[in-house]
Formats: structure tokens, C-alpha cells, sequence
């Protein structure tokens, strides 16, 4: 059986079967002279993914599924009801920039819409709604010391999408990737381009050690984003936020700064 978020896995050669850490289900590897554990990928630009296990150690190249699926507002997000396009991905085009108050209209474009928000405990928005959401960001970034760092994303001068950092701890060096894309332009590699940009920011400007992010388990789309990011997947939490249909699960994805720098370095 091949796994949906991680198909086209290295074929049977011992028949060995690993259970997939992203979406729980049973994939077939081959046994590289390791133990079975939870297997995940990750990705350098231009190469395929990496299919790791959650200790690291490699598995060979795979190729990622050919669907993505929901994302959310404040945990990262890519969605699209076509196609997964990795040639159309374009991640170098996306800027970031400090969020002002004055892009509360472009964010309340995707806030308002119940695709944008199926995964999270909040929306759709109303506009005071997204108003105050914008204010707070701003206003973050004023903060002594400053732990949310917000970022509008940009394709030219459009706005597409939220990016935002939070250090949780600047004793222990700890922070959390959060972001959304606006649903016109899922499935071109926007949130892949947003990540990218808050780890940089993380590791480099802010000296973290480990950066994490979670999300739904049902929100392949954004479980494929983080392993392409590099991120390692560490665990399912249950019951950590109530939503429109119950109690939903978080999985945990982190990557550490020697882990960054390496795949950054390739």
C-alpha cells in the first residue's frame, strides 16, 4: 500500500513496512539497516524529497503525492483543489514584508472565506474580526521583548498570504512557524516560499536553535509543506483545539539550526 502523502516510495526489497509518520498509514520501504520508525521526507530545491525516519536517518528520494488538501490561518497552510504543481513552484518569487494595518483588506479576502479557516477554531472572519487580528499583529511587533513577528507575503505587490514567527522561549532559543495562503493561489508553492523565508529569519536573525509547526492530521497538503521544508515529523497530539466538527489532533513537525544549515547548505 502506498502512502498518500509520500507515494512512489522506494519499492519492497525486504518486504519491511514502516508506519508513514505524517499521515499514520502503512507504506512499504526498503530496509537500509535501520529499525522500523516513522518515516517522513524532506526536500532541497530542484532535488526530490528525502524520505527520512523520525530519528533522521535517510531512506532514499521520493517523490511527493500528487494532491494537496486544507489548510489553516495560524498553523502553516498550503491548499489547492488542483493538482500539486511542483514545476510551476516559484518559492524564490514570495518577499515578506512587516505587516501594517493598512493590509487588513487583502487579509479579510481569504479570513472571510470557510475554506481558508475548515482546519482552525476560529472563522470565517467577520471584518472587525480580521481588523483586530491585524492590530494585535502590529502592534506585536512593539513589544519588549518582541516574541510575534508578522509578515504579509507578497507576489509583486499582491498580497497572497500571512507568514508569522513566535519565539516561545529566548532563554531555551525555541520558536513556531505559523502561515496562510490565499485559496487563488494554492498548489504554486507559496507556502513552501513562506517557510522558507520565517526559518531563515529564525535561524539566522533570531539565533533559534529549534523551530516547530503543527497541523491538522486530515491537512495533508500542509503535513507535505513541512517535510519539504526539512522538518522532522515528532509526534500526534491529541485534543488541542476545538473546532466546527469536534476535537481535532495536532501533528508536531520541528527542525533544529545544524539540521537548517545543512539542508540549506546543499
Amino acid at each position: 500500500m502506498a502512502c498518500p502523502v509520500l507515494t512512489r516510495t522506494v519499492a519492497r526489497v525486504s518486504g519491511a513496512a514502516a508506519v508513514c509518520g505524517v499521515c499514520m498509514c502503512v507504506v512499504e520501504h526498503e530496509r537500509l539497516g535501520i529499525g522500523d520508525g516513522a518515516v517522513q521526507s524532506s526536500q532541497v530545491p530542484g532535488r526530490r524529497p528525502i524520505l527520512r525516519t523520525a530519528s533522521g536517518h535517510r531512506m532514499g528520494r521520493v517523490r511527493l503525492s500528487s494532491r494537496s488538501l486544507s489548510g489553516c490561518f495560524f498553523e502553516p497552510v498550503v491548499q489547492s483543489d488542483s493538482s500539486w504543481q511542483d514545476q510551476s513552484m516559484r518559492p524564490h518569487s514570495v518577499s515578506l514584508d512587516k505587516i501594517a494595518f493598512d493590509d487588513w483588506q487583502a487579509i479579510h479576502s481569504w479570513a472571510r472565506l470557510p475554506e481558508a479557516c475548515r482546519f482552525q477554531p476560529w472563522g470565517p472572519n467577520n471584518e472587525d474580526q480580521t481588523r483586530d487580528f491585524v492590530k494585535v499583529a502590529v502592534e506585536a511587533w512593539s513589544s519588549t521583548p518582541q516574541q510575534r513577528f508578522a509578515h504579509v507575503a507578497r507576489l509583486g505587490d499582491d498580497v497572497v498570504g500571512v507568514g508569522e514567527l513566535h519565539v516561545r522561549s529566548h532563554t531555551q532559543r525555541q520558536g513556531e512557524i505559523s502561515y496562510i495562503v490565499h485559496p487563488r493561489v494554492w498548489g504554486q508553492g507559496i507556502g513552501t516560499g513562506i517557510g522558507r523565508r520565517l526559518l531563515s529569519r529564525g535561524f539566522v536573525q533570531l539565533g533559534l536553535h529549534r523551530i516547530f509547526a503543527t497541523c491538522d492530521p486530515r491537512n495533508l497538503g500542509s503535513a507535505r509543506v513541512l517535510a519539504k521544508l526539512g522538518m522532522t515529523y515528532e509526534g500526534r497530539l491529541r485534543h488541542t483545539a476545538w473546532i466546527r466538527d469536534g476535537w481535532r489532533d495536532s501533528l508536531t513537525f520541528s527542525i533544529l539550526e545544524e539540521e537548517w544549515r545543512a539542508e540549506d547548505s546543499e
